[in-house]
Parts: structure tokens; C-alpha cells; sequence
């Protein structure tokens, strides 16, 4: 029996109105010029706009701040002192991971997208919003609100190697981790349900947990919602169906089929990238518009991993 594990559980998705998430500031927070930090969050962002992910400030010289700009540029701010943004854009409509990591005494950052380290340029200034405040979605102050879903947010009080960023940016982290401070899984309510009373996102340590404000909690916006991904559920390649040839290049066959069923095929990271319905008699499923990677579909509840070449 094989196993795999990609990301699970809900979202919060953001409506880009005025929904946003504030906090108490962590006290690792309170003086940023001597700490190190790595921050982590996956975001799905569905609007481009002057935006912010992440906002903590004590006072206006003492602040960390993640902005989107109206081209899908991140955009980071540190203290008015450390200034940056990447060169490459976010993807609209899919899940990107970003990964700010500070050392205070190299005086030095760096920003990951999707593990993969980007050329910083200057980044120019920032405005403020309210004091002893943190905010995830929004400025501090409810404005530059972001539109789009968030998950696996992560708080570090160490700076993280692109090793340990790639090998846990698609996963759920094992508790206990060194050096994390605050981690939001985002795994409340009912995805796309009806959630009026769930109004808090929880940190797992129960030491920071934010409250939600302005978000509708109903329907499919602004509210808890589902991933879209992968579940975390072991992939057993014990299933009753079949997957052949595996590595494949244009087309796989799927072999168990006892009626019409429908499938899902995800990558690696957990996004869902094809669905559609095979059936005993036709039981062909196209896959040359893949990249060259590691898959996975979902039949009938059952998971089962291929190659594409």
C-alpha cells in the first residue's frame, strides 16, 4: 500500500469589499529590526488591485507588510528600511505560495514564490494603518482589501531554508515545528455552508486568534469555503480501479469501471487542473495537454496517483 499527502480541509475566501481578518499583535512583532521571521501563506487571488495579505504594525516606524500590486507583483515593506518587490507575477485564479524570510542580523531578505527565489528590486514606500494591530487581507485599517482565497498560514520566528519552504509549502505542517509562532490552518465551518457563528479563524496554538470582519459566511464568497484540492486522505493503490499505461504521454485507460463515474485529476501541489466522466465502454482519458509531472485522480472517493511523461 502507497501513500501520498497534498493539502486539505477549507479556505477563507475574501470578497474584496471589506472582508479581513485582524489580530492581536504577536510580541515577536514588537521590535521587527532585531528578529528574524519567515511568513508563509498559500493565496488565491481572483482580482488584481492594490492589496494587502498581511499587515502588522506597533507604530509607523515598526511594521511588516505584504501588498499585491494592480499587476499581481508582491510587493514587501519592512520598517521603511527593507523595500522590495519581485519580478515575476502572481497566477490569477490558482494557488500561489509566497514565502517572505527576514534575517535581521544580515540585514537581508527573501522572497519565494512557489519555492523558487526571486530577484528583489526596490519597492519604494508604504502607507500606514492602525497601530498594535495585525490583519490578514486588508491594511490594518480595513482598506486595500484583497479579493481572493487564503490557507496554511504560517508565523516563524526563524528564518526558513528554500529546502524546508518547498518540502512542506503543499502540505499540512506536523506539529511541533521549531521556531513557528502562529499557524492558521483555516479549517473551520462548513465549506460553501452556512456559517453566522464562526466568526473566529483559530491559530492552532490558541495564542493569536483572529476574528472575522465583515465576511458574509454563506454561498461560495466570503466565506469558509473549500480548497479545490487534493484531500489529505492516504492514496491507496489498493483501489478497485486502475490506471494504465503509468507513466503515460497521451492518454491513460482506466480499468474497474461498473458504470458512468466521474473523476478529478489534480497536480502534485493540489490544484485541480481537469474533470469530466468515464464510463466501462469508454473508459479513455485524454492527458497530453499535461505538463511532464506527478498526478492524481480522484475516482468515486478513490485516489490514485500516475505519471505523465
Amino acid at each position: 500500500m502507497i501513500f501520498a499527502q497534498a493539502q486539505s480541509g477549507n479556505a477563507l475566501d475574501f470578497d474584496g469589499a471589506n472582508d479581513y481578518v485582524t489580530f492581536n499583535v504577536p510580541t515577536m512583532f514588537n521590535n521587527v529590526a532585531t528578529q528574524d521571521f519567515t511568513i508563509e501563506a498559500k493565496i488565491k487571488p481572483t482580482a488584481y488591485g492594490i492589496s494587502r495579505v498581511f499587515f502588522v504594525q506597533t507604530s509607523n516606524s515598526n511594521y511588516v507588510s505584504i501588498l499585491i500590486s494592480g499587476a499581481g507583483i508582491i510587493y514587501v515593506y519592512i520598517s521603511g528600511t527593507n523595500n522590495f518587490m519581485v519580478s515575476n507575477a502572481l497566477t490569477l485564479n490558482a494557488w500561489n505560495h509566497i514565502a517572505i524570510v527576514r534575517s535581521a542580523a544580515l540585514d537581508t531578505t527573501k522572497i519565494y514564490l512557489n519555492g523558487v527565489s526571486e530577484t528583489l528590486l526596490g519597492g519604494g514606500t508604504t502607507s500606514w494603518g492602525t497601530a498594535n494591530l495585525m490583519s490578514f487581507g486588508a491594511k490594518t485599517d480595513g482598506s486595500q482589501l484583497f479579493k481572493g482565497t487564503m490557507d496554511e498560514f504560517r508565523i516563524w520566528n526563524i528564518e526558513r531554508t528554500q529546502s524546508q519552504i518547498t518540502a512542506n509549502m503543499n502540505n499540512s505542517l506536523v506539529l511541533p515545528q521549531t521556531g513557528l509562532v502562529s499557524y492558521y490552518k483555516f479549517n473551520q465551518g462548513i465549506a460553501n455552508g452556512n456559517n453566522p457563528t464562526v466568526t473566529t479563524l483559530n491559530d492552532e496554538f490558541n495564542t493569536v486568534n483572529g476574528t472575522l470582519l465583515n465576511f458574509a459566511l454563506t454561498g461560495i464568497i466570503s466565506n469558509w469555503v473549500g480548497t479545490g484540492v487534493l484531500s489529505t486522505k492516504d492514496v491507496d493503490h489498493n483501489s478497485s480501479f486502475s490506471v494504465a499505461p503509468n507513466p503515460a504521454e497521451n492518454e491513460i485507460t482506466i480499468s474497474g469501471l461498473k458504470q458512468k463515474t466521474a473523476y478529478k485529476i489534480f497536480n502534485a501541489a493540489g490544484q485541480l487542473l481537469k474533470t469530466g466522466n468515464v464510463e466501462k465502454e469508454n473508459n479513455i482519458i485524454k492527458v497530453s495537454e499535461l505538463n511532464t509531472g506527478i498526478y492524481f485522480i480522484n475516482l468515486d472517493n478513490e485516489k490514485i496517483k500516475f505519471i505523465k511523461k
